[in-house]
């Protein structure tokens, strides 16, 4: 008998762990503090082994808690070859972060772990999307006929704004969206946001998840998708179009989000749980959300699909160095300015990478964030690494 599927607190390990994308000028509100949730059972570490791998014991603490607290009687959608690998990757960082990997089509997670740090459990937590978000500011601008692809604006830098000069961390020069896109370009989707209506960018956020759980068996956070701005506030929709004003979103909000657009514009129900096996041994399917469309247009995904490839193939891409000539992927970069702290020594920064793989079929998606690293680098070759294990 199916028990019903409800929100429940995830074990988090703690692992015994031995040019940056920047922020705009213009600061943000730290977001609303969590809701809060129980704590997670434990379950007692297994001595180790001689010559037992601290992998292979983390995988059997992480996955044994998961189905403690989600029941022993539960099929999960975990993948273990590539939860190894995930583990792996995560664990080789030295950082707090966390990774989710899943089947964008139809929101099955194939694998998820995370390292806590001084903010909590980087899986859970909301954060600003930084440039992530660009994807659905140009989505939302293509859609509403703002914006075309064949738009260029000339970045030099910076962009001025209502007496607001915002910063942008290189000069890209002329580009239209897609290429903006690859190049992570602060200055283009200020310039693009200008007509952007907020409610019509808020309207677009909420067809991707942004503001609601994403139905995984797990206390993830909503996220926020703000009001309008008042007129006091005459840059905010140009800051929220980069990801640094008002909106907030969590890793399993953030892959669900790039899944719809991964996979043509369907918005699908992550989950963990495939079914629970009753007493005869059958397992009952776990009831599912019919997968919703997403409100833009076919072409506008393509332009934004084409540009996350570039991220990825153009040498002008920002995750272009970690290319792998046998197994294509596209994807998104982000970053944001970690809160400081004494003794740090370098500028330290918080930073998400998205990517899908294949481009064309994805079949897989690979979502993560690292904490206080120098750069968005550091994540893009995190998740570069689980997708090479892939093939």
């Amino acid at each position: 008998m199916w028990k019903g599927r409800g929100l429940l607190p995830l074990m988090t390990l703690v692992a015994a762990c031995g040019g940056p994308e920047k922020p705009p000028h213009a600061a943000a509100p730290p977001p609303p503090p969590p809701a809060p949730v129980a704590a997670a059972p434990s379950a007692p570490a297994p001595p180790a082994a001689e010559g037992d791998s601290p992998v292979s014991r983390a995988d059997s603490r992480y996955i044994a808690a998961l189905k403690s607290t989600l029941g022993e009687e539960s099929e999960l959608s975990l993948d273990p070859a590539l939860q190894a690998n995930v583990e792996e990757a995560l664990l080789a960082t030295g950082k707090s972060g966390a990774v989710i990997a899943l089947d964008p089509n139809d929101g099955s997670v194939r694998a998820l772990f995370s390292v806590p740090g001084d903010r909590g459990d980087p899986l859970l937590a909301q954060h600003h999307p930084a440039s992530t978000f660009k994807s659905f500011a140009a989505l939302a601008a293509l859609t509403s006929k703002t914006l075309s692809a064949d738009t260029v604006f000339t970045c030099r830098g910076g962009y001025d704004h209502a007496g607001v000069h915002l910063t942008c961390p290189a000069k890209h020069g002329p580009q239209n969206v897609a290429r903006a896109l690859a190049t992570s370009c602060n200055a283009f989707f200020y310039e693009a946001s200008v007509k952007l209506d907020a409610l019509k960018l808020a309207d677009v956020a909420r067809s991707f998840g942004f503001g609601t759980r994403t139905g995984i068996e797990l206390a993830d956070e909503p996220g926020v998708v703000p009001p309008p701005p008042d007129k006091t506030k005459p840059a905010r929709t140009l800051v929220d179009a980069i990801g640094h004003g008002d909106y907030f979103v969590t890793l399993p909000q953030l892959a669900r989000a790039y899944a719809a657009i991964a996979n043509g514009g369907k918005l699908v129900e992550l989950h963990l749980v495939k079914g629970r096996r009753g007493s005869d041994g059958v397992v009952v399917p776990a009831p599912r959300l019919a997968p919703e469309p997403v409100a833009v247009s076919p072409e506008a995904l393509a332009v934004v699909r084409t540009g996350l490839l570039d991220t990825v193939r153009a040498e002008y891409g920002r995750a272009h160095e970690f290319a792998i000539d046998y197994y294509p992927f596209a994807g998104k970069t982000g970053g944001s300015n970690a809160p400081p702290r004494e003794g740090a020594t370098f500028e330290e920064l918080d930073t998400w990478f998205v990517a899908y793989a294949p481009p064309d079929q994805p079949k897989t998606l690979v979502a993560a964030r690292l904490e206080r690293v120098q750069g968005s680098k550091d994540t893009v070759k995190l998740v570069a690494d689980v997708l090479r294990t892939l093939r």
